[in-house]
């Protein structure tokens, strides 16, 4: 209810902390999330956002430091043009950006980069480079949550990818920097684009088994909200649940659609 309020007042919502929290889905399935937060204050970790960007939504990603004061995470934003409080918000709600710890990343496909739509009709052409200023282990290009090609970098400072891939159904593609390399801060050293997403006539962009998962989750969450949560009042609690009952229903209209 909190990110329904700020994006009705103008506000731009980033849901923290990887994903945690009962509301997740909820919020994004509701649409009153603008991006998503893989690590903040922790290792990143991909697996809520791989399973919503599996179900079909454009969800950008971001970062923050956290309470952190250095050598943490950052989100990067591309804003053409004059560089204003504006322009740098419109590219994150666009999803043109890049988090990182250290590694800078570039990345397009088809000479897209990442935010953009691409109604595909031919093998995809991608092209991404990761520079640090601090070791890595590799650069990866990742379909639908699948590493489709990697690349070791070079005196651990440097990688590059140029790769050709034929696309059979919607979806999205992005890259990132993996590995067990460690920060200054002892933090395992990562970056990740914003998706490409991928459309094919015919074929659905949607994975009806990553929504699925989604419902019962939100059936578990409305479980635990029964037995364990206390409301001032009865018409509190079925507010809340009712805003359960609307991501839940969301989902299941995903499900049809998706295959």
């Amino acid at each position: 209810m909190i990110c329904q309020e700020a994006r009705r007042i103008g506000g731009t919502t980033v849901w923290c902390h990887n994903g945690g929290g009962m509301e997740a889905p909820v919020g994004v399935a509701l649409g009153h999330v603008d991006a998503f937060n893989v690590g903040d204050g922790l290792d990143a970790d991909y697996e809520r956002y791989y399973a919503l960007l599996n179900c079909g939504f454009r969800l950008p990603t971001s970062s923050g430091t956290d309470w952190w004061i250095y050598d943490h995470n950052r989100v990067f934003v591309q804003a053409p043009g004059t560089f204003t409080y504006e322009s740098w918000i419109s590219g994150l709600r666009a999803g043109r950006t890049f988090v990182s710890n250290g590694p800078l990343i570039e990345f397009t496909v088809n000479g897209q980069g990442p935010g953009a739509t691409l109604q595909v009709t031919e093998p995809l052409k991608i092209r991404a480079s990761a520079l640090s200023r601090v070791p890595f282990e590799r650069l990866e290009i990742v379909h639908d949550g699948e590493v489709i090609a990697q690349q070791t970098a070079i005196g651990q400072r440097l990688a590059t990818i140029e790769h050709e891939v034929p696309v059979e159904r919607g979806g999205w593609i992005a890259a990132r920097v993996s590995g067990n390399a460690r920060t200054y801060a002892g933090f395992r050293v990562y970056a990740h684009s914003s998706p490409v997403y991928l459309r094919v006539a015919g074929t659905p962009f949607r994975r009806a088994s990553a929504a699925g998962a989604f419902i019962d989750e939100i059936e578990d969450s409305k479980r635990f909200i029964r037995k364990s949560y206390k409301f001032a009042s009865q018409s509190d609690l079925a507010l809340a649940l009712s805003r359960f009952d609307a991501g839940r229903d969301s989902f299941i209209r995903l499900v049809s659609e998706g295959s």
